[in-house]
């Protein structure tokens, strides 16, 4: 004699409730690791942003204390405008030029505009006169992130005539 067992194996619906739940389960575990990656790159490329913002206002700051040392005026070369500087420049500086895009160069591991690597960062430097003794400096780096989204970073500082 042969026994039925009832109740021996998955009904249809069960198998397709257990699918559906595995399915969500992995989507969701995609979702999370998709979007840590997008705001992994985002915060690499506002650090990045920060650093070179930071540049801006040493490279300024270099050229006022090399003025100090050769013994000419404080400001010298630093007149009111927008600027497209780096590590190396040194008067007359160069007129800022939109849509140019720092350039890296792995070798030395520096972000420049002769030699490199194109770049998605654009820095502008804006100098003014606050009065004889006293400069605003204001860098501005613009960026398009991932997906197309434009970033921004504003630094600003003032440089005096502490001599």
């Amino acid at each position: 004699m042969q026994i039925r067992k009832k109740d021996s194996g998955f009904t249809l619906v069960e198998s397709m409730i257990a699918v559906g739940l595995i399915v969500t389960g992995v989507v969701g575990v995609l979702t999370l690791v998709s979007r840590s990656i997008g705001f992994n790159g985002l915060a690499f490329n506002r650090l990045v942003a920060a650093n070179l913002a930071q540049e801006g206002i040493e490279v300024v700051r270099n050229i006022r204390d090399t003025n100090w040392i050769s013994g000419l005026a404080w400001d010298n070369g630093l007149a009111d405008g927008d600027y497209q500087l780096d590590y190396s420049s040194t008067p007359p500086l160069p007129a800022y030029n939109p849509g140019q895009t720092l350039l890296f160069d792995e070798e030395n591991g520096y972000f420049n505009y002769s030699i490199g690597e194109n770049t998605v960062y654009q820095r502008k430097i804006t100098i003014s006169h606050i009065s004889s003794d006293q400069i605003q400096v204001q860098v501005i780096i613009d960026w398009t992130g991932r997906g197309g989204g434009s970033f921004e970073t504003i630094v600003e500082d003032r440089l005096f005539n502490w001599q």
